[in-house]
C-alpha cells in the first residue's frame, strides 16, 4: 500500500529549527472549558484560548526573532 503524502505543514515544521514550548503552566489558571471550543465544534482553542496561547509564547517569540536578526 502507498502511504499518504507528509502535509505541508508537517514538512515546513520540520524543515526549520523550532524549540517546544510548554504552555502548560502559564495556561494552569484557566479552565478546560474556557480554553477549548467544544469538541463538537473542532475542539481547538477558543478564542479566549488562542490570545492566552499568543501571551504565553510573545517572550519566547520575541527572543527568537532577535536571535535570528542578530545573525
Amino acid at each position: 500500500m502507498e502511504e499518504a503524502p507528509e502535509p505541508f505543514g508537517v514538512k515546513m515544521h520540520k524543515s526549520i529549527p523550532m524549540a517546544h514550548v510548554d504552555l502548560t503552566p502559564c495556561m494552569n489558571s484557566f479552565s478546560v472549558l474556557e480554553l477549548f471550543n467544544a469538541p463538537e465544534v473542532g475542539g481547538h482553542y477558543s478564542v479566549m484560548g488562542n490570545r492566552e496561547a499568543a501571551q504565553c509564547m510573545l517572550e519566547d517569540v520575541k527572543a527568537s526573532i532577535q536571535a535570528v536578526a542578530a545573525q
